[in-house]
């Protein structure tokens, strides 16, 4: 039956044209391009290795092709079926007609690749008289080989020497070797998998606007922390003496106290948040404390005591806190004149610290 105007749209289908593109074949494929939506491809067979098809050319009685592919050696075949067999949501989706991009990386990774890297990697023939290879008939019949694809990504081991069938029962008998832990084992993954195919589908739906600020349960599991680094001015000994440098002192011994005081001020900024809610805890005990009326008169006394002591320490590190954000805002203006300025200033700044007395 003629092979109509259809042409590749799935990735995979365009990735197996792309691959012959890549070996200079643009001009001959393009040739065979406007024999494909003619239908000038009469009919295609595709079996484990080898690709036969007729083209109906000038001549009354269409064209042969044959094309073959290296078929994987059992060996190789084995490596593919066990990682595939431990991955069931790519055996899924093969099986509803997708291909995975991590297929094909996992199929590269046991050196059983599905897409052609070498003109060598397909031998092509055709009963037509032209000398050109591939000649236009044949890359006709690429093009629907492509289509062929697009409507089967099984085609692609097809090529390579195990049919549909062969593969999900070599999949099928793998995956029960496994065992009983290992049946647990895949039962999970399968569970895992399809969860993992139903967040995809959620993700996909629009989100509600009620729901935008709404934090999810993948935040649970989240952990940060903010500390200083662990070599004190690595990336100012990796970078060395800049060329410009004109100070006495080396750079790094310059800067260390700037970036000291400009990281304590970034940091304390980051904690700010982090330590509201056990300002909010202590405001709430606070407010359930007996009032001095209520209870015994010493107890009220010192616990005003220790609140003053609260509230001027709180009030000591507010200002600690205000001159170091001075201090670090000083530097960057600074810094933003001139690095030699910059660096004049620093000793009387760092004077004023309120930490250093």
């Amino acid at each position: 039956m003629a092979r109509g105007p259809e042409l590749a749209t799935s990735w995979w289908a365009r990735r197996w044209m792309a691959a012959l593109d890549g070996f200079g074949w643009t001009g001959r494929l393009s040739r065979g391009r406007s024999y494909a939506r003619n239908g000038r491809v009469v009919d295609v067979e595709i079996t484990p290795g080898t690709v036969k098809a007729r083209v109906q050319g000038s001549e009354r009685q269409p064209y042969r092709i044959e094309m073959t592919l290296e078929r994987f050696p059992d060996a190789v075949w084995d490596r593919v079926i066990g990682a595939l067999a431990r991955q069931a949501l790519y055996t899924a989706k093969l099986l509803a007609g997708e291909l995975p991009a991590e297929v094909v990386q996992l199929c590269d990774t046991a050196e059983a690749p599905l897409f052609p890297s070498h003109p060598n990697d397909i031998t092509m023939k055709c009963s037509c008289p032209d000398w050109a290879v591939p000649c236009k008939h044949v890359a006709a019949v690429h093009y629907a080989l492509a289509a062929e694809l697009d409507r089967d990504p099984f085609l692609l081991f097809r090529l390579r020497g195990r049919t549909r069938e062969e593969l999900t029962a070599s999949l099928r008998a793998r995956r029960g070797s496994f065992g009983s832990a290992g049946a647990a084992r895949m039962a999970a993954e399968s569970a895992a998998a399809a969860a993992a195919a139903e967040q995809e589908a959620a993700a996909s739906e629009p989100l509600a606007i009620e729901r935008f600020w709404t934090i999810g349960a993948e935040l649970d599991t989240l952990h940060f922390e903010i500390r200083g680094p662990d070599v004190p001015g690595a990336v100012l000994r990796l970078l060395g003496r800049p060329p410009g440098w004109g100070g006495q002192e080396e750079l790094q011994a310059t800067l260390h106290d700037l970036y000291r005081v400009a990281s304590a001020s970034v940091r304390d900024a980051a904690l700010a948040d982090l330590d509201a809610p056990a300002d909010e805890q202590d405001e709430d005990a606070l407010a359930e404390a007996p009032l001095a009326g209520e209870g015994d008169a010493d107890n009220a006394a010192g616990g005003a005591a220790a609140s003053d002591a609260e509230t001027r320490q709180a009030t000591a590190l507010a200002r600690d806190a205000l001159a170091r954000d001075a201090l670090a805002r000083d530097a960057l203006a600074a810094g933003e004149a001139g690095l030699t300025d910059a660096v004049a200033d620093v000793p009387d700044d760092l004077a004023s610290d309120p930490r250093a007395s």
